[in-house]
């Protein structure tokens, strides 16, 4: 079990991410809407995704471990089942493509990038003491790639004039999603 001040530190941090995360869902969700973007959206889906894992942390945290494994296996499914909606997502701009708007997806994508690095450099220096901790900083991880892929999309679509820069990245970001999913859920298991 972790001591009462560890707890106390790892809610502080957990309560950033969460609000960081929840916050930048929001902003994504809409201007994602807004601008036509499959990268936005699927980041944004992912963020939501973030943003329930980390408030299920809270909630875990002092809990027995057995709980902690059964709360990390639950985020695993839960972003296998955000992998497979932007997976259709994606797919579904391909045969119904808006051009999204460039600079919007590059602007939003630098936020989320930013807010994505607080919450990594925050939840690093607590990965190994808590399982729930390290599959939240597996999360930020995964998302500084994703936002990345967004940032580059935004550059791309407004580059070239079309919709396949953003289709791509929302489907690698899927792609990503699973592949993590996979692994806190094996990683979960093997705690049970």
């Amino acid at each position: 079990y972790l001591s009462e001040k560890t707890v106390k530190q790892l809610k502080r941090v957990l309560y950033i991410v969460f609000f960081l995360n929840a916050g930048m869902f929001l902003t994504e969700a809409i201007t994602g809407i807004i601008a036509h973007s499959s990268a936005l959206l699927a980041d944004s889906l992912d963020l939501f995704g973030d943003a329930f894992v980390y408030g299920l942390s809270l909630f875990v945290l002092s809990k027995h471990h057995k709980i902690q494994a059964k709360v990390s296996m639950l985020k695993g499914a839960i972003m296998l089942l955000f992998g497979a909606y932007i997976f259709f997502e994606a797919f579904h701009k391909i045969t119904h493509a808006i051009l999204p708007t460039a600079q919007t997806i590059s602007f939003i994508g630098l936020l989320a990038l930013l807010a994505n690095a607080l919450c990594f450099f925050l939840l690093k220096k607590h990965q190994n003491k808590n399982l729930n901790i390290k599959s939240a900083w597996i999360c930020s991880r995964n998302d500084m790639y994703a936002n990345i892929g967004v940032i580059g999309a935004g550059i791309l679509v407004g580059y070239f004039n079309s919709v396949w820069p953003d289709i791509i990245v929302g489907l690698g970001i899927a792609g990503l999603v699973l592949h993590s999913s996979v692994k806190i859920i094996r990683e979960s298991l093997s705690h049970l």
